[in-house]
């Protein structure tokens, strides 16, 4: 019942997440042909599905827990190679997390950075984490001039967004 119950949650939360980001990116000239684009590939993906069950069920014929078990290992496949194409997704997924429960952040003038046009942005840094804050008040991509020696600690630079 917990695996059922965590599999609702994280299914709703990507699908209320997802369309978001796929409203707010494009221009809106474009917006109506992504939305479009991306329902029409959600319900091919619906049907291939709907092909892979019955062929899961019917020719290889597993049982249902297999077929969970099929599904959740081709997930857990295609998130670690989504995550491999874009690592700063994860970056800044666990810096919104943090920054809305742990360090609970105001922004207090967001609108004032353009969503399309480049802007250099000056930190007065007080801390390690000034970046980390930046790049978790805004989903604008962003690229930042560092010191070296901190450019090149692992794992720092293994990022778009560094």
């Amino acid at each position: 019942m917990v695996l059922i119950a965590a599999l609702g949650f994280f299914g709703g939360f990507s699908s209320c997440r997802f369309p978001r980001c796929l409203q707010h990116r494009p221009d809106k000239e474009k917006k109506g042909e992504v939305l479009a684009t991306a329902n029409l590939l959600s319900f091919v993906a619906f049907f291939l599905a709907s092909g892979a069950h019955f062929l899961l069920a019917q020719v290889a014929h597993l049982n249902p827990t297999r077929i969970f078990l099929f599904g959740g290992v081709l997930t857990l496949a295609g998130a670690v190679y989504a995550l491999f194409l874009l690592p700063d997704a994860l970056l800044r997924f666990i810096l919104w997390l943090l920054t809305r429960t742990v360090y609970r952040i105001r922004v207090d003038g967001r609108d004032n950075i353009p969503a399309k046009r480049r802007r250099a942005v000056r930190l007065q840094h007080l801390s390690q984490a000034d970046a980390m804050f930046l790049l978790a008040s805004t989903d604008r991509d962003i690229r930042f001039i560092m010191f070296k020696g901190i450019y090149d600690l692992r794992g720092s630079n293994r990022s778009r967004a560094f």
